[in-house]
């Protein structure tokens, strides 16, 4: 039995040590990273793609920095849901209230059966702006992006062997909730593992419009699921650079509970099921952690129960000593990022002790939602259920906005939609 303990205890401090390893790498370029600063009259003309469904409690503050953004060209396509979304007013209400000269809102016309969504409302954004964008971003509506968040977006992209731009979220605010906590934790292991992937966000995308139709991205997003995923493997497909930006990193201070994690983990699991090449990589780490954390819970239970003592405690400690080198993970990445938030004025308070409990619970959480994600191919996202049958197989099963419609009859419509320009 001690032998057994002693080996599960080697496997999770190499697991732990390796952890570490990737997010000491990502925190030196974090702290080593500096904004690319290009002169005004060499940034592109831009396009902003904002897709909106719901009413997000941000949602005017993210609208509000979006039209304030300091870049002398752009334009802000908003897509919404519909005309009956809620979203829609306050779209009315902030271009109003602003007096912007530069944003067209429009409500969703083609709602695909063979596709999310959202890809709808991004096909329909993109084909809205004329061919003099030269460059296409894209936000998400929980994201309230700083003046220079554009012009940061950008600039990479003046390199030709840089294909696409992207950032990353990070979960701060109060976190009061078990479920806030654990995000934040599994969040911050993510950002690592995105930027060793080369794993796109689409909350903070940019590629240049000639890359973008060389791609084929309107026809992809036609049948697919996934939007950012799907740009990444592109770009990569035609021997280009994904460019991580550690300065486009937002903060997003809401809470969720711990059910709502769960159902999130397991959609980005999803996401890069059908959509990355990195995902043997992504779920066979996963698979091991799981194993390794279910075998030496097993071996403690069972140490305790044959009253092996040395092989308890060893058991025990080794558990303890995964747990704390977890947590010290999170703080390593958690500097890395208040220190480069703190250079663009925006301060996150620390998780501190809670990553100690946070950390294990995280694991365990990803345990729990990989497993669906390796054999299910139902998602339910934003009120919509879709079934994935292969990454261009994709069926809308039902919206909840919606029920009982006839969605077939809109499939692949090219209907020009009504627009409205402030």
């Amino acid at each position: 039995m001690l032998d057994i303990a002693f080996a599960i205890g080697c496997a999770l401090l190499v697991e732990a040590v390796l952890h570490l390893a990737v997010v000491l790498t990502l925190a030196r370029k974090f702290r080593r990273d500096q904004p690319v600063e290009i002169a005004e009259g060499l940034l592109p003309k831009a396009g902003v793609v904002l897709s909106l469904r719901g009413a997000d409690p941000g949602i005017r503050n993210c609208l509000r920095a979006l039209i304030e953004q300091d870049y002398p060209q752009f334009h802000v396509e908003i897509v919404v849901d519909s005309d009956r979304d809620p979203a829609w007013q306050i779209v009315q209400d902030v271009v109003r209230e602003t007096g912007c000269s530069h944003v067209s809102f429009s409500s969703l016309v083609s709602r695909g059966k063979n596709r999310s969504l959202k890809c709808s409302s991004l096909i329909q954004g993109v084909s809205a702006l004329d061919q003099s964008h030269v460059v296409i971003a894209f936000c998400d509506a929980d994201v309230v992006p700083h003046r220079t968040w554009l012009r940061e977006l950008v600039a990479p992209l003046l390199d030709p062997e840089v294909g696409a731009t992207t950032g990353n979220r990070w979960y701060a605010g109060p976190r009061r909730c078990f479920g806030s906590q654990v995000r934040a934790v599994w969040n911050a292991a993510a950002v690592a593992q995105m930027s060793l992937f080369g794993i796109p966000w689409g909350g903070s995308l940019a590629i240049r419009r000639q890359t973008f139709d060389e791609a084929g991205l309107i026809f992809n997003w036609s049948h697919a699921f996934n939007d950012d995923l799907v740009v990444g493997e592109a770009v990569r497909n035609l021997g280009l650079k994904l460019r991580v930006v550690p300065s486009l990193i937002m903060v997003e201070r809401g809470e969720s509970p711990l059910g709502n994690v769960r159902s999130f983990v397991f959609r980005q699991l999803m996401h890069l099921r059908f959509y990355h090449h990195a995902w043997r990589r992504v779920a066979g780490f996963g698979i091991l952690t799981s194993l390794l954390g279910t075998a030496a819970v097993l071996c403690l239970v069972l140490a305790v129960a044959r009253r092996d003592w040395e092989a308890a405690l060893l058991t025990s400690g080794s558990l303890a000593t995964y747990a704390g080198m977890l947590a010290l993970s999170y703080r390593v990445v958690e500097s890395a990022v208040a220190s480069m938030l703190r250079r663009h004025g925006r301060i996150v308070d620390p998780l501190g002790v809670r990553a100690l409990w946070a950390a294990p619970l995280a694991v365990g959480m990803f345990a729990a939602a990989l497993v669906p994600a390796l054999v299910r191919r139902t998602v339910n996202w934003r009120g919509v259920s879709y079934r994935i049958r292969a990454p261009w197989r994709v069926e809308l099963l039902a919206d909840s906005l919606i029920a009982g419609s006839d969605l077939g009859a809109e499939v692949n419509q090219t209907v020009a939609p009504a627009r409205r320009a402030a």
